[in-house]
């Protein structure tokens, strides 16, 4: 993912060692999950749900039974199913969507043990299997107001 000078974010791919970067999905949506076959990018933008974007080039495919703000993190092992979450929610939910029917199973909620000042749930990972998952949180514990001229 990245962006031209004065144009916004999209992605790209470039074959390794020296070939050109080629944009394949438009301003304003970013791949994020690639399958396991490496046949496809799931990709977000703003306003919309998740689209699957053919890594060889072609027309996307809009996933059903997603919606804006929905994030892609991982492929199942057999490439039917997406491990979705919600970035900046707490509780966050973890979905597993199936391509096919747009059906979303709710795998696990996310609470820290000590939720104290957790505000965002900010990234989630987990292996295709799912047998193992990691996530990180933003907490902020104090805050100090200084307020001057109040009677």
């Amino acid at each position: 993912n990245g962006n031209e000078p004065k144009r916004d974010l999209r992605s790209y791919i470039q074959e390794i060692p020296d070939g050109k970067p080629r944009a394949f999905t438009p301003e304003n949506t970013r791949a994020v999950s690639i399958s396991v076959d490496g046949e496809w990018a799931a990709a977000i933008g703003p306003g919309q749900g998740i689209s699957l974007w053919p890594v060889a080039g072609g027309e996307p495919k809009t996933v059903r039974g997603t919606e804006a703000g929905d994030r892609p993190v991982a492929w199942s092992d057999d490439g039917r199913s997406l491990w979705l979450f919600r970035r900046g929610e707490v509780p966050a939910q973890v979905f597993q969507l199936d391509i096919a029917t747009g059906r979303r199973h709710l795998w696990k909620t996310l609470v820290p043990r000590d939720s104290a000042g957790v505000y965002s749930i900010i990234e989630f990972q987990i292996t295709p299997s799912g047998h193992s998952y990691f996530y990180s949180y933003t907490r902020l514990l104090s805050q100090l107001y200084l307020v001057r001229g109040l009677k």
